[in-house]
């Protein structure tokens, strides 16, 4: 029995250091485990905090992208209110330029009609002072062929 004992006792021991064995191999790997995921955590960490960075990096782009595009809106909105001014101006310029056009023409218009009414009437004129000419040159022509008396006839009183 004593031997049968020890035989326990001995299997027992064996048991035990298997046990143990299988415990601190166990804990080893929980431990190995446990250091894993603790080196995974400080890595995701580290990731989300990078993350975030980048977030709050791209919020700020985001907000400074959205202050430069109202104010190209406004620019642009400042130039079509420019465009559609000096439309108007250039409407209104167009509408001068075409009524002084048209006043040009109808100058135009007049000062051919007065010349040709000046030439008509210089024409005119040379015609009779021609014909005056011709009569004076018949009258005095007349008048040597004349009698001296009847010249004075032909002279008026003063």
């Amino acid at each position: 029995l004593f031997r049968q004992s020890g035989c326990i006792r001995l299997h027992f021991y064996g048991i035990l250091l298997f046990v143990n064995l299988i415990l601190t191999s166990q804990s080893d790997q929980l431990e190995l485990t446990n250091q894993t995921l603790k080196a995974e955590l400080e890595r995701l960490g580290r990731g989300l905090d990078s993350a975030r960075r980048r977030e709050e990096e791209l919020e700020a782009e985001l907000r400074e992208s959205s202050l430069e595009a109202e104010s190209a809106a406004r620019g642009r909105d400042q130039a079509l209110l420019e465009v559609a001014r000096l439309e108007q101006e250039k409407e209104a310029l167009q509408g001068q330029l075409d009524s002084q056009r048209r006043e040009q023409r109808q100058r135009e218009r007049e000062v051919a009609r007065l010349r040709q009414q000046l030439e008509s009437t210089a024409s005119a004129l040379e015609h009779s002072n021609q014909r005056a000419c011709s009569l004076e040159a018949e009258h005095r022509s007349g008048q040597r062929l004349a009698p001296p008396s009847t010249r004075d006839e032909h002279k008026q009183p003063p």
